[in-house]
């Protein structure tokens, strides 16, 4: 930062879900800071970290199935993520909770 320019200000408490940390900034000289700051950092797996409009950011929509189980065949709830990995390959199960 150049002598004489203001600090970095934030609004409200950063929130980190899902992978994504917000931020909120004060000012245009937060966000430019911000921008040049995450600019030069990366991960330790070598994976850079990048900056996004909130609007930007995919939103995860929560939903819930029914199975029904007249015939008894799930009496272990790691059975119904087998069978739905199963017909929905992409799917990615291990991330849902049964």
């Amino acid at each position: 930062m150049k002598k004489g320019t203001p600090g970095p200000m934030f609004d409200g408490k950063p929130r980190y879900a899902e992978g994504v940390l917000k931020l909120w900034c004060s000012n245009v000289h937060t966000l430019a800071w911000l921008k040049e700051i995450i600019s030069g950092l990366t991960l330790s797996a070598s994976t850079p970290l990048v900056f996004r409009r909130q609007s930007e950011i995919q939103r995860r929509v929560r939903c819930g199935i029914a199975i029904p189980d007249d015939q008894g065949r799930f009496k272990d709830s790691r059975n119904i993520g087998r069978a739905l990995s199963y017909q929905n390959p992409w799917i990615d199960v291990d991330t849902a909770a049964c």
